[in-house]
């Protein structure tokens, strides 16, 4: 096994989407284009019907952080995630930006 190479968090939130959405189309068989998913989509089913969602059940979640991990050298400890407070593709953005450059 290799040792990913970390790759700083790229420096905008747009850019962090972008980086979020390429592992979740590469990780999981969504029913959502690229283009649908934005920082508003929900990652877990439940909320609004009318609001775009992964249907991410704690694998797939899991699944995308060891990408993370493996893809950009990104660690999110797990002792940080609340899938309560981590709703929103917008929210795993703030989480990945807080755990690789720190809190304000």
């Amino acid at each position: 096994m290799s040792t990913p190479t970390t790759q700083p968090v790229p420096a905008s939130y747009d850019a962090v989407i972008e980086k979020i959405r390429a592992g979740v189309l590469r990780g999981k068989g969504v029913a959502l284009a690229a283009e649908d998913i934005t920082d508003a989509t929900t990652l877990w089913p439940g909320g609004d019907p009318s609001q775009p969602c992964l249907s991410f059940d704690s694998i797939d979640f899991l699944e995308l952080v060891v990408f993370f991990e493996d893809e950009y050298g990104w660690v999110i400890p797990e002792t940080d995630i609340d899938v309560h407070e981590c709703r929103t593709v917008g929210d795993l953005a703030t989480l990945v930006i807080k755990n690789v450059h720190g809190a304000p």
